[in-house]
Protein backbone atom coordinates (compact mmCIF):
# COMPACT_ATOMS: atom_id res chain seq x y z
CA UNK A 1 0.00 0.00 0.00
CA UNK A 2 1.26 3.46 -0.65
CA UNK A 3 1.03 6.78 1.30
CA UNK A 4 -1.64 8.44 -0.20
CA UNK A 5 -3.83 4.98 0.33
CA UNK A 6 -3.03 4.56 3.71
CA UNK A 7 -3.85 8.21 4.70
CA UNK A 8 -7.09 7.82 3.07
CA UNK A 9 -7.80 4.69 4.78
CA UNK A 10 -7.29 6.07 8.40
CA UNK A 11 -9.14 9.00 7.87
CA UNK A 12 -12.17 7.43 6.36
CA UNK A 13 -12.17 4.49 9.03
CA UNK A 14 -12.20 7.35 11.55
CA UNK A 15 -14.47 9.65 9.93
CA UNK A 16 -16.48 6.20 9.05
CA UNK A 17 -17.31 7.35 5.76
CA UNK A 18 -16.23 7.35 1.82
CA UNK A 19 -13.98 10.45 0.97
CA UNK A 20 -15.05 9.56 -2.76
CA UNK A 21 -18.33 10.62 -1.80
CA UNK A 22 -20.01 13.94 -3.44
CA UNK A 23 -21.80 14.93 -0.13
CA UNK A 24 -20.52 18.52 0.86
CA UNK A 25 -22.02 17.63 4.77
CA UNK A 26 -19.63 19.34 6.93
CA UNK A 27 -18.25 16.24 8.54
CA UNK A 28 -17.20 15.29 4.82
CA UNK A 29 -15.32 18.49 4.12
CA UNK A 30 -13.63 18.43 7.16
CA UNK A 31 -12.42 14.99 6.88
CA UNK A 32 -11.49 15.42 3.16
CA UNK A 33 -9.41 18.98 4.40
CA UNK A 34 -7.29 16.36 6.98
CA UNK A 35 -6.87 14.42 4.32
CA UNK A 36 -5.61 16.46 1.56
CA UNK A 37 -3.07 18.25 4.43
CA UNK A 38 -1.88 15.06 5.79
CA UNK A 39 -1.13 13.69 2.16
CA UNK A 40 0.45 17.11 1.29
CA UNK A 41 2.88 16.86 4.23
CA UNK A 42 3.88 13.10 4.38
CA UNK A 43 3.88 12.04 0.38
CA UNK A 44 5.51 14.09 -2.52
CA UNK A 45 2.13 13.94 -4.57
CA UNK A 46 0.73 16.91 -6.47
CA UNK A 47 -2.51 19.08 -5.36
CA UNK A 48 -3.91 17.71 -8.69
CA UNK A 49 -2.85 13.81 -7.66
CA UNK A 50 -3.97 14.38 -4.12
CA UNK A 51 -7.55 15.24 -5.11
CA UNK A 52 -8.02 12.93 -8.16
CA UNK A 53 -8.00 10.41 -5.47
CA UNK A 54 -10.94 11.47 -3.54
CA UNK A 55 -12.73 12.49 -7.47
CA UNK A 56 -11.76 16.60 -7.09
CA UNK A 57 -9.37 18.77 -8.71
CA UNK A 58 -6.63 20.65 -7.30
CA UNK A 59 -8.18 23.68 -6.43
CA UNK A 60 -10.53 21.94 -4.28
CA UNK A 61 -7.38 20.76 -2.59
CA UNK A 62 -6.13 24.31 -1.64
CA UNK A 63 -9.33 25.19 -0.35
CA UNK A 64 -9.61 22.17 1.41
CA UNK A 65 -5.80 22.71 3.23
CA UNK A 66 -6.62 26.91 3.45
CA UNK A 67 -10.21 25.88 5.54
CA UNK A 68 -8.28 23.80 7.89
CA UNK A 69 -5.60 25.89 8.40
CA UNK A 70 -8.10 28.63 9.34
CA UNK A 71 -9.85 25.76 11.85
CA UNK A 72 -7.09 24.77 13.48
CA UNK A 73 -6.58 28.28 14.87
CA UNK A 74 -9.79 28.30 16.87
CA UNK A 75 -11.55 24.76 16.73
CA UNK A 76 -10.53 22.70 19.79
CA UNK A 77 -12.76 19.59 18.16
CA UNK A 78 -10.91 19.82 14.93
CA UNK A 79 -7.41 20.62 16.20
CA UNK A 80 -7.96 17.35 18.39
CA UNK A 81 -9.17 15.24 15.69
CA UNK A 82 -5.83 16.53 13.60
CA UNK A 83 -3.22 15.62 15.80
CA UNK A 84 -4.74 12.76 16.54
CA UNK A 85 -4.95 11.67 12.98
CA UNK A 86 -1.31 13.30 12.49
CA UNK A 87 0.48 11.28 14.91
CA UNK A 88 -1.72 7.92 13.83
CA UNK A 89 -0.60 8.50 10.27
CA UNK A 90 2.97 9.42 11.61
CA UNK A 91 3.22 6.19 12.79
CA UNK A 92 1.48 4.25 10.07
CA UNK A 93 4.11 6.45 7.41
CA UNK A 94 7.05 5.10 9.26
CA UNK A 95 6.17 1.49 9.56
CA UNK A 96 4.81 1.29 6.35
CA UNK A 97 9.03 2.48 5.49
CA UNK A 98 10.68 0.85 8.36
CA UNK A 99 14.01 0.21 8.30
CA UNK A 100 16.09 -0.67 11.48
CA UNK A 101 18.70 2.20 10.87
CA UNK A 102 15.89 5.29 11.33
CA UNK A 103 14.95 5.83 15.09
CA UNK A 104 12.17 8.06 13.63
CA UNK A 105 10.39 9.59 10.93
CA UNK A 106 12.10 12.85 10.39
CA UNK A 107 15.35 10.37 10.08
CA UNK A 108 13.91 8.70 7.34
CA UNK A 109 12.98 11.88 5.25
CA UNK A 110 16.31 12.99 5.88
CA UNK A 111 17.65 9.74 4.60
CA UNK A 112 15.22 9.78 1.50
CA UNK A 113 16.04 13.73 1.04
CA UNK A 114 19.87 12.80 0.59
CA UNK A 115 19.30 10.26 -1.79
CA UNK A 116 17.59 12.53 -4.20
CA UNK A 117 20.46 15.31 -3.44
CA UNK A 118 23.06 12.59 -4.76
CA UNK A 119 21.02 11.49 -7.40
CA UNK A 120 20.20 15.08 -8.56
CA UNK A 121 24.13 15.57 -8.38
CA UNK A 122 25.10 12.28 -10.31
CA UNK A 123 22.26 13.59 -13.51
CA UNK A 124 24.07 17.00 -12.93
CA UNK A 125 27.47 15.82 -13.28
CA UNK A 126 26.22 13.35 -16.52
CA UNK A 127 24.62 16.59 -18.18
CA UNK A 128 27.93 18.43 -18.06
CA UNK A 129 29.87 15.74 -19.06
CA UNK A 130 27.83 15.26 -21.88
CA UNK A 131 27.58 19.35 -22.84
CA UNK A 132 31.22 19.26 -22.67
CA UNK A 133 31.89 16.24 -25.00
CA UNK A 134 29.53 18.03 -27.56
CA UNK A 135 31.14 21.21 -27.39
CA UNK A 136 33.80 19.31 -29.23
CA UNK A 137 32.00 18.06 -31.96
CA UNK A 138 29.85 21.91 -31.96
CA UNK A 139 31.81 24.87 -30.31
CA UNK A 140 29.78 27.39 -31.51
CA UNK A 141 26.51 25.70 -29.74
CA UNK A 142 25.10 26.28 -26.33
CA UNK A 143 23.37 23.39 -24.89
CA UNK A 144 20.71 24.60 -22.61
CA UNK A 145 18.47 22.37 -19.69
CA UNK A 146 15.67 23.08 -22.26
CA UNK A 147 16.49 21.40 -25.08
CA UNK A 148 17.17 24.95 -27.00
CA UNK A 149 20.52 25.04 -28.99
CA UNK A 150 21.87 28.21 -30.07
CA UNK A 151 24.30 29.25 -32.32
CA UNK A 152 27.02 32.07 -31.02
CA UNK A 153 29.78 34.26 -32.25
CA UNK A 154 33.31 33.66 -30.66
CA UNK A 155 32.53 36.95 -29.00
CA UNK A 156 29.63 36.05 -27.67
CA UNK A 157 31.11 32.66 -26.14
CA UNK A 158 34.55 34.07 -24.50
CA UNK A 159 31.64 36.56 -22.68
CA UNK A 160 29.57 33.39 -22.06
CA UNK A 161 32.80 31.79 -20.87
CA UNK A 162 33.65 34.31 -18.83
CA UNK A 163 30.54 34.99 -17.29
CA UNK A 164 30.65 31.55 -15.79
CA UNK A 165 33.95 32.29 -14.05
Amino acid sequence: MNVQGLIKEIVEKEYNLKLNDKSRQAKYVEARAIYYKLTRKYSFLSLDAIGKNVGRDHACVINGINRLDGWLTYDKVVINMYNSLKNEVSLAVFNLNKDSDYKNLEELFEYKYNKLLNEYKMLDWKHNFIKKRLSRYEPNTVFNFNNEEKTVTETELKSLESNAI
